[in-house]
């Protein structure tokens, strides 16, 4: 399993076409569950209104997991959109 954190700083947050992007880079990793989650609230990341549902704001700190097969490569995809546009 393999785990970071990111602290939003995109005023934006997650909304709709940061969700798009975050659940079509999840779906290509189809063998890792990859989740997001932001204080008690815990999702999927591959659902665009899961992740939505996530109320992740500017200033909040995120935790994603990734845990499966392609977990490297996911956290890898990950990272790099998280630390690029949000």
């Amino acid at each position: 399993m393999k785990r970071f954190e990111h602290t939003i700083h995109d005023t934006a947050a997650i909304h709709t076409r940061s969700a798009r992007k975050i659940a079509k880079i999840a779906r290509q990793f189809p063998e890792t569950v990859i989740s997001i989650s932001c204080g008690e609230k815990t999702v999927s990341a591959d659902g665009l209104l899961r992740l939505m549902s996530l109320g992740a704001q500017g200033g909040d700190r995120i935790t994603v997991t990734c845990d499966g097969p392609g977990e490297m490569a996911a956290t890898v995809a990950m990272q790099n959109y998280f630390w690029n546009h949000l």
